[in-house]
Formats: C-alpha cells, structure tokens, sequence
C-alpha cells in the first residue's frame, strides 16, 4: 500500500498561526507523530520532511519526537502535554492506548535503527540536498562546500573586475562611465566603493531578476543612457538656479536687505536664496513664504520706508519668478529627483551583472557556493524538473511536510517547496505550516511575512498557467489549523499587558499587514500574576545623559532581581543593537555582574587563542612582529589577572631579539613543527604554553576551527591565517547554558528563546538609519529607457513616492512593531523596560500614550515582586579534562615528501577502485539498473567515462552470475549500506541487505584479498539482524578482484 494514502486519505494543506509562548514545537511534534503513527507501517517517517530555520530546533524537534514516542511507547501519558498527544493520536487513528503505544514502540526501533532516514532538518539543510545530484547540470561543484566568507569573495570580485580595466573592452567602458558619474558628483573617481557597497545587493533574492534585465543590455545603451541622464539632471539644476538668481538680483539690485523682507530667512528670502544653491531637496513651501504672495505684503516691521516701495516695485516680478518656480518643481522635480538617483547608482548596478559573473567564476573555481545560492539553485532545478524525477535523483521521496517558522520564508524558499508540496497534495499527501507573523523579524535576511499572512492565495504569483494551478490545488485543500491561543509561557500580567498593548499600535500598519496582529490575544494557563514595570524616560534627558539612563535603568533592574531571589543566569538583557548592547555590557561588569554575551563572545581578542595564532603565524613566515605579538601575549597570560599590557623583557637593559629568543623557547619546549596535523600543532603549542585545550573553552572552539578548515582544504596554514583574518576570528563562542551570568543579547538573537526576567533598556525598536539602502525601482515616466533600476534612498528621493519606498515604509513599521512584540514576549515572569520620549517614531509615541492612558506618574506598572517561581539549577561544572600529559610531546607526523613512483591524481588507486564500485553497486536493485547506475555516477562526476567503460564490462559479467542471484534478483526488498545501530550506541553499515519473504541475506563487497575477519565482520552483521527478530539470516562476501563468492557460516 502506498504509504502517503495509507496515511490520510484526503489531502490536506492546513496552516496554523501560532502566538508566543503556545507551545508550537509541541504541536509540530504531535502532528509529526500523527503522520507516523495513524499507520501500522513502522517506517512511515520516511515520508514525512519536516524543515526548520536553525540547527538548534530541528534538534529540538528531534529531541522532542524520540521523547514523545518512548514516552507514548511505555504509556507513561499522565501530564498534560502527553495526554493531548494520546487524546490526539487516539481521535485520529480510533485506537486505543495499548494499540498507540504498540505502534510507538515499533516506529522508535525503526527509528533508532534508520537515524538517517529520520528527515527533519533545516530548510537550508534540505535545499543542499535537492541541489546536490543536480551539481553538475547546475555547474557546481559535486562537494558542494558552504563557505560564510561572503565579503572576502565579494572584495575579491570587485577587485579582479577593476584589475580588467583597460584589457576588457566592456569592463573598460563600464568602469570609465562609473568614474565620469563620481566626478559629475563631484565624489572620489575611485569605482571600488560604489562596487562594494553595491556588492551585497548580489547575495539578495530580489535583486536576481533586476540583474537578469541589466544584463540584456549592452554597455553602449547604458552609457548613453547614463550621459542622456546627467545632461538632463544639469538643464533642469541650471532652470532652477537661473529663477533663483534672477529673484535675488532683483532684490539686491534694489538695495534690500534680508531682514527688510516677511520673515527674513524663513520667509520669502530664504525661499529664493535656496534656489540659488539648488541640488536635491525642493520642499513645499510653508505658510510664511507663501503669504508674501496671498497678501501682497512683502516687507517687515523692520523696513523702512525706502525698502518698502523698492519691494512694492518688485513684487511683480517676484511673484511671476515665485510662480515659475513652483510650476517648474510641481511638473518637473519628481522626475529630476527619480533620474538623479538613477544616475549616480546606474553604471555600478549595471556592473553589478558582470561583477555577478566574476563572483560565479571565483565560486568555481575555489570550489565553494553561498547558502543564499543554494536556494537560487535549487529554485531553478524545480522550476525545470518534473518532481518524480527530482525526488529519483534525490533518492527519496516525501509525502508530508511540515514547515515551522514559515513567517520567516523567503520568496525563493518557498517557490522551491511549492512544487513538492503541489506534488504532494495531488497525490494523497499533505502540508502542515507552522508561523507567527508577529514574529516575523528577518525581513533583512529575504524573509516575506506577505507568504504565510496571505495562505492560501500565493503572494507575488504571476499569471502563468502553473503558479495558477499551484494556488488552485492549496485553496482547494486548504484547512485552517487550530488557533494556538494560550500562552504557557509569561505570567498573567505580561500576557494582559501584550494582548492590551498590541492591539492599538496594530492600527498603525497599512491596511494590508493589519491582519498580522488581528486576534493576537492570547490567554494564559499561568495562576502566578508576575510583574511589568514600563518607565518613561522624559525627552529633555538628551545625549550622554540619556546614554547614561539606559545603563543606569538596566543595572538597577538587574539588581532588583536578584535582591528579589532570581540567579543572574535568570536574567536577560535585550537590545535593539549591538551599539547599546556593549555598554550594556561593559556597565554591568564594572558594577561586579557577571555577563555573557552570543555577540560579544569572539574568538579573536582571547588572549590565548591570540597567542597560538601568533605563534603559528610565526613558524610559518618567521616575522618578527609575529614573534614580538607572542612574546607580549605571553607575558600577559603569565602576569596578574586582569592585567591587560605587560612587559615581556626585564630586568635587562639589552635590546631584545624576539626572533632568537622565540625560537629558543620553541627549542626548549619539544621544537613544534609543521610537519604535523594543524590541529595537533594547536594543540602542542596550547600545552606548551601551559594550556589545557580541553580545558579552556576559546582555546578548544579555535582548534574545532583549524580542524574544520583543515577538513576542508587541507593542512595549509598560510591559508588557515587568512582565513583567521578574513572570518575565523569572528566566529562566536556560545555562552554556557544555564551559566550564573546576565545574559546581553539582540532581540533578534532572542528569538525562540525565554527567560525569567526580561530587561528591555530602550523600547524603541526603529532603526533610524543614514538613508545608505538601495532599492530596485521601476522608474517609470522619468526614466522610461530601462523598466528596473537600482537607487539610493535619500530624504530627496523619499518625495518622489515611488511605490517601492512607500510599500517599504509600512514593512519598516511592521519590523519595529514585530521586535517590540518579540521582546516583550520573551519573559516568564517579570519585564522591565524604559521608554523615551526623546526622538520617538510611530510606535514608540503609541507605546507613550498607552502608558499614559493605563500608567500614572510615566510609569506603569502591573502585578506583584514575588520570588522567583522556580529555582535555576546551578550548572553542572562537568569539566572537560585533558587526557595528554602536558609533558607529553609527541605527534603525528605528516610526511611532507612524496615518495617516488607517487602519481598526484590519482594517490590510492585501489581505493579510488573499490569506492567505485562500491558506489554503483549501491545504486542497483537488480542488474538491470546498471545502466542507470552508470548514467548517474557519469552525471555527478564520481567517476570518469574511462573508468566507467571498465567496470561496465566488469560488473555486467559479475553480475551474470548465478551465484549472486539470490542478492540480485527482481523481487527483493534491497537496503543498500543501510545502518545498523547496536546496543551499545555504535552503527554498522552492511554494504547490501535483501528482504526475500521471512529469508534475510547479507553480501558484503570487498575489493582487497580475502581475510577471516572479514568472515567475521559478515558474522557480526549476521548477529545484529537476528537480535532484530530475523530468524532466516545468511552471509556472504564477494570478492571483486577474482570474482569469487565466500558464503559465511554461522
């Protein structure tokens, strides 16, 4: 029976709206093991995705099913969460609990046994799955190696570009062109600034299709496009100019002084002298300007009587200027506006296709890809691919999904999933997608809020034939899940200030994102009241006064909590930024708090990891300021705690010789080498210096760093030093859980997470940025030429209401709106937070007038100071040791020097040999796949098309043999190294097991000589498999090289 009917006979496509706090994770998992369970077929999972956007919840989710299921297998339902399960499971399926718990007991074994077959994964995860058989169709490499250096290749684009100038005709053209519009603007002709900041817009799913337009025209277009735009920006600058220097010659002809004037600057005056000097930025003018020309009274108080009859003389002609002027801004400034921002950016957004390119070729040819183009790539292969055969590449296939997190999808994402899901639907599966649209905060990392508040209609869906027909098949199947409404989360006093809260400063959105925030009220299953504390910061508290509150605000809370009973570990911090969290930080350790910080905690900085880098940095250049660096961080970790420079030479009045007394040290400690392992080389150097690196937490996560680059690119520690300088020593090191510190975080990196105690120091959450953000515009009448262009945003710019900045001002309010929600819903039981009124933005001012209304005295306050509700457990102090005698000096040696006879491209060959055929006969059933298998094998470039004609005749003549029949027949059920995993937690990988009816037979492949052991190994597979309840098991090895068959005995 087909698994995907057996499971549910009707398609569905339910969508649930989560709130904060209500226990989403435990309704994914419960749906989960409905799909699993409402089957006797214990390996129902197989079909069942479930995608996530971090590592850490799909392991969560993993964590919770095997729970779930021993739990659900040994009965012990008696608590609320799994007795919703059973009630649920119970509905579904019409079973009873023994039934239930039977099913569950044999899914968990099957489970335990086929780990890798359990797919719950990150999206990111399973796009790289998708695209790895397709990596060479896509023209990737087969490896698929991520790399997280996106400024390093994208610096390295920008620079191999302008290196083509004057060698590349177009690159030439488009370089010069760039450099005549930076020296119109009167800016440095130098391109590479314009280019790298450009340069992101390339790692941005929107800017995909714009790159596709610019890269259909041809460089001379774009120039004369680019001249055509300046000379028109220079006549209407001129037109303006010209009215404005004719008004103030009038004025100054007549002998009349500014203050002779209605409202001297702000009046009239200043109308016409700004237009003297005019580049951007025309505004309507106000009243006082205008009154001048409604009442015919030009003059001040201030003018005598002389100055009043020469502005009576004039005010004719004045007036006839004024009118000019405001005709010319009503008809012409917005398009002047829209080509002038146009211009500057044209020339590198047209570069921007060929830097596209360049960067492509880098990728290649270092071998790499971006996770951004994994789902630019995966995207492509479902849009060309019909799914049954994506899935026969993939190896798999998947009826069910389910989607956490969806308001945090992107466009391309899901244009990626929708086909399976399409597929899935029309064939008896379902689709289950979990979000909350009020939590959707990473707007900035190409999420699209608009794909989960707009199901089942598909947002931004084109009139093509099929994206109708996907819409048609989700509103077809289309069920609104069940609304999760009660927090378990945050005490009732918090859950009554959200829901009371939210629903005024939801009105602030457009009409279209209302329904983000319509029925957000929640209900809590919490007795205790808790505590909201909301301050007001007053707004004549400016500058570094109002800086200084902030700390002041969140050290007094932070105490308060801890008078009250609650463990700094209870408390966290969270800010908008990282410019008030640092000190937020810094503050809080001066006043004697221990803090951790996930943005905060660097690998570079650490003064041990700092030394070993400078070390290595030595052995590899000999550099004396190397040498002099290590030296100096030595003495620092010899010296007092908490001294932060020390003097590594005293008592000397020699000049000293870093170098020589460098390398005398290494010499007494064991001389490290590089001809060694890079990690085992950090290691021996930690020890050396009387570190014990699984004791020291930096020390340990910088040698899991040279480990996963030496994995990647092999012992090379000149390319371990760059990449140290390029990202390695940003990489984070995660604070300790359950850690008896204050915990300083962004909101964004809060997400998910909950604390006892929440501080929020500033509740303003809109980022008041330089206007430096470019969007991709269509720029209509004013530059009919080109259908798309990229532009800067200015205030200037901000009035020519183009469509795309009015639709990103409503998404900016959202965003400030969403942050607040997230952290205000952080807390269990108290939250604390100042407001200032200083500077304050839409939401903010909202957030003042709810105070004011619910508060009295700028504060408002809710609930009781109780003591803590719970107890944190202090951490367990579970100290790694390290096993190596610090005296202990030996190591693994690499040699450097190959041996004769080597040949570079093919080092084991009777390695190479046996992978080969290992891999193809891991793609067969029968002998009758064997073409496919080749086809294959050819396609992803694990093997050449001469070795491939080799081992066909090879294996085709094996595989005639009737011996292998009862392994290679049709009919048989054939798990090809399929893991095994033993009582005592290790796996064993058969390389083939067939199911022939109640018989189970194993073949192992060896390409080397015959051995007992291998006898052995087959009999310990022999073993497993009965413990399995296989009474019928039967071994044998099989001997490529002279094609012999070895039956194995008991």
């Amino acid at each position: 029976m087909d698994l995907a009917r057996s499971i549910f006979r009707q398609s569905m496509f339910t969508v649930i709206h989560s709130s904060a706090g209500a226990g989403k994770t435990h309704t994914l998992v419960k749906h989960y093991l409905t799909l699993c369970l409402t089957t006797e077929e214990s390996a129902a999972y197989r079909n069942v995705l479930a995608l996530t956007f971090t590592n850490k919840a799909a392991g969560e989710m993993k964590e919770r099913v095997i729970l779930y299921l021993d739990e659900l297998a040994s009965l012990n339902v008696e608590d609320g969460r799994m007795m919703d399960v059973m009630t649920h499971l119970t509905t579904k399926t019409g079973l009873d609990e023994s039934a239930i718990a039977e099913r569950a007991t044999r899914c968990l074994q099957h489970m335990l046994h086929h780990w890798s077959d359990v797919a719950i994964s990150t999206i990111d995860a399973f796009t790289r799955k998708v695209v790895q058989p397709f990596a060479r169709d896509l023209q990737l490499d087969h490896d698929l190696q991520m790399t997280t250096e996106q400024s390093y290749y994208l610096d390295r684009a920008v620079h191999e570009l302008i290196s083509e100038a004057g060698v590349d005709p177009a690159t030439t053209t488009i370089l010069s062109e760039a450099c005549l519009q930076l020296l119109h603007e009167e800016r440095k002709w130098d391109p590479s600034k314009p280019l790298s900041e450009l340069s992101q817009e390339l790692t941005k799913e929107n800017s995909i299709n714009p790159l596709k337009l610019l890269g259909d025209l041809r460089p001379e277009q774009v120039t004369a496009l680019a001249s055509r735009l300046r000379a028109q920006e220079i006549v209407f600058r001129q037109q303006v100019r010209a009215l404005g220097n004719a008004a103030m010659k009038l004025i100054k002809e007549n002998g009349i002084n500014v203050e002779d004037m209605a409202y001297g600057k702000g009046g009239i005056h200043g109308y016409f002298d700004k237009l003297v000097a005019f580049s951007d930025g025309w505004e309507t003018p106000g009243v006082n300007k205008l009154k001048p020309i409604e009442t015919g009274k030009w003059h001040s108080g201030k003018a005598d009587a002389s100055a009043i009859t020469a502005l009576d003389s004039i005010s004719d002609p004045l007036t006839r200027i004024f009118n000019e002027a405001e005709n010319l801004r009503e008809t012409g400034l917005r398009n002047y506006t829209i080509q002038r921002a146009v211009g500057r950016e044209l020339m590198p957004a047209f570069a921007l296709h060929a830097l596209d390119v360049k960067l492509e070729a880098i990728k290649r040819e270092d071998g790499v890809a971006f996770f951004s183009d994994l789902t630019r790539k995966v995207s492509e292969v479902v849009k060309d691919e019909p799914v049954p055969f994506i899935y026969e590449r993939m190896g798999e296939r998947y009826s069910h999904f389910l989607i956490d997190e969806f308001q945090d999808t992107s466009l391309l994402q899901w244009q990626a999933l929708l086909p399976l899901i399409d597929n899935a639907l029309s064939t008896g599966g379902s689709a289950l997608l979990v979000g909350d649209a009020k939590q959707a905060i990473y707007r900035w990392r190409n999420g699209e809020v608009r794909l989960f508040t707009q199901l089942p209609k598909i947002f931004g869906r084109g009139d093509q034939p099929l994206e109708i027909e996907r819409e048609d098949t989700l509103q077809r199947y289309f069920n609104e899940g069940e609304r999760l409404a009660f927090n378990r989360r945050s005490a009732g006093s918090i859950v009554a200030f959200n829901n009371n809260l939210f629903a005024p400063l939801s009105v602030l959105l457009a009409e279209d994102l209302r329904s983000v925030y319509a029925r957000h009220d929640q209900e809590t299953s919490r007795e205790e009241p808790g505590l909201v504390q909301i301050r007001v910061l007053p707004k004549d508290v400016k500058g570094e006064e109002r800086s200084k509150a902030f700390l002041d605000f969140t050290l007094k809370c932070v105490q308060e909590a801890i008078d009250d009973g609650f463990s700094p570990g209870d408390i966290a911090v969270l800010v908008r930024g990282r410019s008030l969290g640092g000190p937020v930080a810094h503050h809080l350790v001066a006043n004697g708090h221990a803090v951790v910080s996930p943005d905060g905690l660097k690998l570079g900085g650490d003064n041990s990891v700092e030394l070993l880098v400078e070390l290595l940095r030595f052995l590899h250049t000999g550099d004396v300021a190397a040498a002099t660096r290590a030296i100096q961080f030595q003495a620092i970790l010899a010296a007092l705690e908490g001294v932060h420079f020390a003097t590594p030479v005293v008592g000397t009045t020699a000049l000293p010789n870093p170098v020589k007394d460098l390398r005398k040290w290494l010499s007494s400690h064991g001389s490290p080498s590089l001809k060694t392992t890079l990690s085992s080389l950090v290691a021996q150097l930690a020890r050396a210096n009387g570190i014990l690196p699984a004791e020291d937490a930096p020390v340990l996560a910088l040698i899991d760093e040279v480990q996963a680059f030496s994995t990647q690119h092999g012992q090379d520690i000149g390319g371990f030093l760059a990449h140290w300088e390029r990202a390695g020593k940003d990489r984070s090191i995660a604070p300790p859980a359950n850690g008896n510190a204050v915990q300083v975080l962004t909101v964004h990196k809060s997400k998910g997470l909950q604390f006892p105690v929440v501080i929020v120091p500033n509740a303003n959450m809109t980022t008041r940025g330089n206007f430096g953000e470019c969007f991709w515009v269509d720029p209509g009448d004013a530059v009919p030429d080109t259908p798309i262009a990229l532009v800067r945003e200015s205030a200037a710019l901000r009035t020519a209401e183009l469509p795309e900045l009015l639709e990103e001002e409503t998404l900016r309010q959202l965003d400030a709106i969403n942050l607040l929600y997230v952290a205000f819903t952080r807390p269990e039981q108290r939250l604390y937070s100042l407001v200032p009124e200083g500077n304050a933005d839409g939401t903010t001012k909202e957030l003042l007038n709810f105070i004011a209304e619910h508060g009295q005295e700028q504060i408002l306050e809710d609930g009781i100071r109780e003591k803590p509700w719970k107890t944190q457990a202090a951490a367990l102090h579970r100290t790694l040791r390290d096993v190596a005698d610090p005296a202990h000096t030996a190591s693994l040696v690499m040699r450097m020097e190959a041996p004769d006879m080597w040949e570079p491209t093919d080092p084991d060959p009777y390695r190479s040999y046996g992978n080969a055929i290992h891999e193809l006969l891991a793609r067969i059933a029968t002998p009758d796949d064997l073409e496919i298998a080749f086809e294959e094998a050819l396609a992803i470039g694990s093997i050449t098309y001469e070795v491939a004609q080799e081992l066909k005749i090879e294996l085709s003549e094996l595989l005639s043999s009737t011996e292998l029949d009862p392994w290679f027949k049709k009919g048989l059920t054939v798990r090809n190294e399929a893991t095994i995993i033993v009582s005592n937690g290790r796996s064993q990988r058969p390389d083939r097991v067939v199911f022939d009816g109640d018989h189970v037979r194993i073949l192992d492949i060896k390409t080397g000589q015959p051995s007992p052991d291998h006898h052995d190994q087959v009999r310990s597979y022999m073993g497993y498999l009965r413990e399995l309840g296989h009474a019928k098991v039967e071994g044998a090895l099989l001997y490529v090289l002279d094609r012999s068959l070895q039956l194995v005995e008991s």
